[in-house]
């Protein structure tokens, strides 16, 4: 079990994640849909020496990118690039400016409520390595449909390892 350095926008922020145009008509969608998180996670791996954010998709954050500041234990970073890994997910890479980054600081001109430091944890990719694992993001999904899944995904592509990353669910004790 890990915990993740993610950063999620207040209630009140002008920067809120805006659900997208060709959802708007499924309320469903829009019940779940979380427009607070801003990044799910920050780490360094060590062996290529980047920091890699993940992120849910960005796309309607291009406002926000503008005149975001990041810093690195206290070092400015300029010229972040975002990825988009799929319609959902997006990351966002760099070089380290230290051997060993301990925090990443985020704040914006515009929204002075936006200024948190989160710490940078290490990377744990080298436990996966050869491994035919599982990524997921889950929410409140019951606990026998997760064991159910995993069974599938084992039994029928060879799944040896996963990583099951909680999205603030709610429903468990």
């Amino acid at each position: 079990m890990a915990r993740l350095s993610g950063l999620s926008l207040p209630e009140d922020s002008k920067f809120l994640r805006r659900i997208p145009r060709l959802k708007l008509d499924d309320a469903d969608f829009i019940s779940a849909f979380d427009r607070h998180t801003l990044f799910y996670d920050v780490f360094f791996e060590p062996a290529s020496g980047e920091i890699t954010i993940v992120a849910p998709s960005l796309r309607t954050q291009k406002r926000l990118f503008r005149n975001l500041v990041v810093k690195v234990d206290g070092e400015r970073i300029e010229g972040l690039q975002v990825e988009y890994l799929s319609p959902r997910t997006s990351q966002i890479r760099f070089s380290s400016p230290t051997d060993a980054p301990k925090t990443l600081r985020v704040m914006h001109k515009a929204a002075p409520k936006l200024n948190a430091q989160i710490p940078i944890n290490l990377a744990n990719t080298e436990k996966f390595a050869g491994k035919n694992a599982l990524v997921a993001i889950s929410k409140n999904n019951k606990l026998s449909w997760i064991k159910d899944w995993l069974r599938y995904y084992v039994s029928q592509h060879g799944a040896n390892a996963v990583v099951l990353i909680d999205n603030g669910s709610d429903a468990y004790d």
